[in-house]
Parts: C-alpha cells; structure tokens; sequence
C-alpha cells in the first residue's frame, strides 16, 4: 500500500479534503490525506511502584490500522527509525520545459537549519537529523506538467520523487540517506503543491539501497517561507509524517481543531508536539511517563513539568481507558515554540483513540473549557478546574514556573 500526505496550509485554508482512490497496477491503493517532574504523594496508585516498565507497557495503545500513519504500537516497520539519526538529502531537480542551474545550499538551508533545531529538541536530542545538498540541478528528461501537481491531492508526486532519485542515482550514493525531499525549479508553474509519500519498503528505489518515504516541494511553498506554515514549519509538518505522524484533530468538515502541535497546524503558533506524539515516538524515557489504570486508579496526586523541559524529569502522565483510548495530560508553557499568553498556559488533558485515522479525531481536547486561540481550541485547565472522563476525574491544584499538579481520582 501506498499513503500520500500532502501539505494543505492551515493557515490560509483550515479544510483539508481527504479522498480515496483505487488504482491498477503495482500498487493497489492509494491514500490522498489533503493536507514535567512528577513526584508522587503518599497517596500514589498503589501498583505504580510494582513495576514502571509494565505500566509503561499498559499505554502503548493498540495500532488498529495497517497504514503506515495509523497511531497506535507498534509503528509500522516501513517508517524510519524515531530515534538515532535521520538523515536527508535535498535533490534540485529541473525538466527541459523548466531548466534551472540553480542548487543553492542556502536556499535549503531555509527549511533544514531551524527545522533540525526544532526536531532535536522535540525529541529531547534522542533524534539526531542531519541533511545534504545535492551539488548539482540534476535533469529529468520529462516535461514538468506530466506530474499534475497543480492543486492539493491531485497529481503523481511518488513518480517525481522516483524520477529525481533516478536522475540523481548516477552520481549519489543513496545508501547515505534516509529519505529525500525533491526541489523543482523556484519558477515553476506547473508544480505548485507539497507533500510527503510514504509507502512499502521500496517504494522508491537507487541502485544502493530502496526507500519507503519522500518529500516534494512545490512553487506555492518556495516563496514566501517567513510566513506561518511555510518554510522550515512546513517542512518541519512533512518530516513529522515521514517519522509516521498524521493530522490528529477532527476536520473533515474544514472546522476548527485544537490550537496544539505543529502536526494539527501547520501554520499554528503553538508548535510544541504533544507529549502523545512524543511518547508514540519513543522520545521519553520511561522514567519521563506516568502510566496508570483507569480502572485501578486510587486517589493520585503527580506534578508534572513542562512537556518543552529539557531536565530528566516526569513531563507527560496516561491514564489507560482501554487497549485504544487513554487520558493524556501535560503542562504548556510559554517557550521559543508555544507562542502563549500568560492566561493560554496550563494542564492540557485530552482523549488519545487509536481506532481513528487521520483527520478524524484521534486527539480530543477533554473538558467543557470553551476558550480559543487564533480560532481554535485551546482548553488548557488552571488550579481549581476539572475534567471528568468515563469516571476519571482529573483536577488541576497549583501552578507554578516548574509546573503543574494534579490529582487523579476515580469517582
């Protein structure tokens, strides 16, 4: 099978059409996707101290789905490593109908350099994402338009990105990389869209070694790169589903979803992955995570830092409703990538369902809190509010620079 996520700017356009289409040939479907410390109290659950590995375990929701974006563990065995080090290569591209001698490292440079910075510190430093630049504009012998790349969700971007890789294999040693992003020339018409394509273990192949995932930028997304989901926010969306990240709010409807996460928008303001991301990636370590029953619960009380904090501290608590569903909780602050007001920070809690796809809800922000950013949800709790969920109430206690406290009853 194979999936294509394509970029669809929030920030000019919150609706994304998702369509489905079933195609002859190798292969036999495609997807269009439109594009904190915790310390605990005498009180704590009582098996908590049993074994922290096993509770761990309990919160690895079930993957339900067999597309390689589906949520859920484990993750699909075509993505590339969460962990380690990713490694990447732009490829400048041009066509006898769109000749360019351009392949400008600093141009690159304008999606990779903050986009690895932001990377590496969602993942705590435990991904490393290194990068090239082809040296050269390698030349496919096609005219341009055969693509279709000219509107969200239409066109062949996998046969561009194969072409690139082929044009490019003669004089690149493919073994070296991971993934690819392909560049057209900056003045091309005929390629206007972005996005990524991932699908079985070769569905990209060069003579050293295939690929199960790439990137292809078009001329809407080569300008104007400052501007909110453009440039390294964009590029940055893209990796996030090359790594096996999907858009986790409902908007099949084109409404608005939660204010959270560069995955859910990519022209947010908001940018810091939820700790549910962080966690299905393996970017904490276990002693980072709290994981409790939902059904097992006695009075708890944690403290949880900032889900952004840097210290080997507890920053993201789950509460397991059952092999699909868990309460997630953590702590937003004000940083160099949550653009908050004093009033928008606090505890997000929030519903995780791994039976859902992409676009259809498989993050719910939890609470009848109506508040909203930038027109969007944002819902995050102060000291004295509560939410309650399948009889898991969750009430937020102090607040302070180094984090939150809650407590985790059943009722």
């Amino acid at each position: 099978m194979v999936f294509v996520t394509q970029y669809a700017d929030r920030a000019e356009a919150v609706s994304r059409k998702t369509e489905i289409r079933v195609i002859m040939g190798k292969w036999k479907h495609v997807l269009i996707l439109c594009l904190v410390s915790v310390f605990l109290t005498n009180s704590t659950y009582s098996s908590f101290a049993n074994s922290e590995v096993n509770q761990l375990s309990a919160c690895q929701l079930k993957r339900v789905s067999t597309w390689p974006l589906a949520p859920g563990f484990p993750r699909d065995a075509t993505l590339v490593n969460s962990t380690g080090t990713l490694r990447h290569l732009f490829i400048y591209v041009d066509f006898p109908d769109n000749k360019s001698t351009s392949a400008s490292k600093k141009f690159a440079d304008q999606y990779f350099l903050e986009s690895k910075k932001f990377i590496e510190a969602q993942s705590y430093g435990r991904l490393k994402f290194v990068s090239d630049v082809s040296p050269k504009v390698f030349r496919i012998n096609k005219n341009s338009s055969v693509y279709g790349l000219i509107a969200e969700g239409k066109g062949d971007g996998m046969q561009l990105i194969q072409d690139a890789v082929t044009a490019a294999d003669p004089e690149t040693d493919f073994s070296k990389y991971d993934f690819v992003t392909v560049l057209p020339p900056i003045t091309t018409k005929t390629i206007k869209t972005a996005g990524t394509m991932s699908g079985a273990n070769d569905a990209y192949s060069s003579k050293e070694k295939n690929f199960s995932t790439g990137i292809a930028i078009g001329e809407w997304y080569m300008t104007d790169l400052s501007s909110p989901g453009r440039g390294w926010t964009m590029f940055s969306h893209e990796v996030g589903h090359v790594l096996g990240l999907t858009h986790p709010y409902f908007q099949q409807n084109g409404g608005p979803g939660a204010i959270w996460d560069l995955m859910g928008n990519g022209g947010t303001s908001v940018r810091e992955f939820i700790g549910w991301h962080r966690f299905l990636l393996s970017w904490f370590t276990d002693k980072e995570v709290v994981c409790l029953s939902g059904e097992k619960i006695k009075p708890t009380s944690i403290k949880l830092s900032p889900i952004s904090s840097r210290k080997a501290e507890k920053k993201f608590a789950m509460i397991q409703i059952d092999e699909t569903k868990a309460i997630g909780i953590e702590v937003r602050r004000k940083n160099v990538y949550d653009n908050l007001n004093k009033n928008e920070e606090g505890t997000l809690i929030y519903l995780i369902d791994t039976t859902k796809g992409d676009d259809e809800g498989i993050i719910t922000i939890l609470g009848n809190k109506k508040t909203v950013k930038e027109g969007q949800s944002l819902g995050t709790l102060i000291p004295g509010e509560r939410i309650n969920y399948k009889g898991v109430t969750v009430k937020v206690v102090t607040s302070n620079k180094s984090g939150d406290s809650v407590e985790i009853s059943r009722s």
